[in-house]
């Protein structure tokens, strides 16, 4: 650690790490997941935690003193487990090193808010969903957000407008050197808006926190990549041995597509089965390729008609003997004379009764 960095106040350390953190979490140019992004990331965990432990042991904070108590300057020490918190949120590779991490988020944010409702800083909606915890460090996203679709809405409109205002108020933290010239209650008052905002945020992420965490905890384990073992292989005789040339153990030459069953010292390759009957390989060598059937379709039917398997049709048989008749009909003499007889009366009859002449229904 340089000199200069020793001699900073604790003001000064505390606002230049807080500075830090906030920018490696926002850094777009370094992957979450490498090497360099990990060893900083540790770094900036250490310097938070040494932060945080400072300032206890200072023992600026009380349970037992009102927010009046504690002095302009050591205001905004309320928010250190909010800023750890954040980091901690925005970290963690793997399903179990990130619900590591969660969890420790979750219980600083909700540190942060038990002390702020000390001070009485948190509103009523607040300070109710805190009270309501079954268990103080571990809240059931039921606790956290509201079933009533009204009452949600009506939170989250409130909360928009609060979040809005705060922002107009906490731009003056952002002109530098300008704070210092205020008076003493207006910096105080914009201490106050800062960790009513801050507030706002953390039960945001206490949300998001819980609905991870669900979501991690039912997911399936990561599946771990299968290793061949190649026990009984011979890699010398399959392939080439990788040259200072080629350490990727693939030969540019053309290999064969069958390797040998034994190795030139007799070791087993690979795996085979002894047939006995050699009518098996021969039939499956010189086969059709195909199973092709035993029997036609005439003499399937008329087995099972034989077997019971199938009943013949009677509609069939009549319908066959009807046509007979009808055929037979046609040729019989009396049959002809008596249709030329009926066809005869059917004319007379139509001569004798005009058309229209039959029941009038009583119209004459």
């Amino acid at each position: 650690m340089s000199e200069g960095s020793k001699q900073l106040s604790l003001s000064q350390k505390f606002d230049s790490i807080v500075n830090e953190s906030v920018k490696l979490v926002n850094d777009s140019s370094i992957r979450k997941d490498s090497d360099e992004y990990e060893s900083k990331s540790t770094e900036m965990v250490e310097k938070l935690i040494g932060l945080k432990n400072k300032i206890r042991q200072l023992s600026l904070f009380s349970d037992n003193e009102d927010l009046e108590e504690i002095s302009t300057g050591d205001l905004k020490y309320l928010s250190i487990d909010y800023h750890l918190a954040v980091f901690l949120e925005n970290n963690g590779n793997g399903i179990e090193d990130r619900m590591k991490k969660l969890k420790l988020s979750r219980n600083l944010y909700l540190q942060f808010l038990y002390n702020l409702e000390n001070y009485n800083i948190l509103n009523k909606t607040q300070k109710s969903k805190l009270d309501n915890f079954k268990s103080s460090y571990e809240p059931k996203l039921s606790e956290l957000k509201s079933n009533d679709p009204v009452l949600l809405r009506k939170e989250k409109l409130d909360n928009f407008k609060l979040e809005k205002e705060l922002n107009e108020k906490l731009k003056i933290l952002n002109s530098g050197n300008f704070l210092e010239s205020l008076d003493d209650e207006v910096i105080r008052s914009i201490y106050v808006d800062q960790a009513k905002f801050f507030s706002l945020n953390a039960f945001k992420s206490l949300e998001l926190i819980t609905m991870e965490l669900d979501l991690l905890s039912n997911a399936p384990p990561p599946q771990q990549p299968k290793i061949e073992e190649l026990n009984s292989l011979d890699k010398k005789d399959i392939r080439e041995k990788p040259s200072s040339k080629n350490d990727f153990l693939y030969t540019d030459k053309l290999e064969t597509l069958t390797s040998p069953l034994l190795s030139k010292t007799g070791k087993i390759l690979k795996p085979f089965v002894l047939v006995s009957d050699r009518n098996k390989i021969a039939q499956k060598t010189f086969g059709t390729g195909q199973v092709l059937p035993s029997m036609s379709v005439e003499e399937y039917l008329e087995q099972e008609l034989q077997n019971g398997g199938m009943v013949q049709n009677s509609n069939s048989q009549g319908n066959n003997q009807q046509e007979n008749d009808d055929e037979e009909d046609e040729d019989n003499p009396l049959v002809a004379d008596r249709e030329t007889y009926k066809a005869r009366e059917w004319d007379e009859f139509k001569e004798t009764h005009a058309k229209g002449s039959g029941n009038t229904i009583n119209r004459g």
